[in-house]
């Protein structure tokens, strides 16, 4: 990424992230059924983050892929779809 959008770019995005406001107080306020997806490597947003918000957002789906890191959708994009395909389908009336 930081090839693509030169440092500067790529150090905004890195401070951005590292200093914006926490807002795992705000998982228990979502109040639509939520699909999570990540890779049980990512070592960007470790796992347990993952688990975090699993355990506080209220209608909440979980699936952790083995094998895959940080770019789920680019490292198993078959697998993401199948996910998110059933998390529709399941779903569906709520996209009516």
């Amino acid at each position: 990424m930081a090839l693509n959008v030169g440092l500067t770019a790529f150090k905004a995005h890195a401070n951005a992230l590292a200093t914006r406001p926490d807002a795992r107080p705000l998982l228990s306020d979502i109040s639509v059924p939520t699909l999570v997806v990540t890779g049980k490597e990512d070592l960007l947003c470790p796992i347990n983050n993952h688990l975090l918000m699993a355990e506080h957002i209220p209608d909440v789906t979980l699936h952790v892929i083995p094998n895959c890191g940080h770019l789920s959708t680019m490292e198993r994009p078959s697998r993401v779809a199948m996910h998110v395909s059933h998390w529709l389908a399941l779903n569906a009336s709520l996209f009516a």
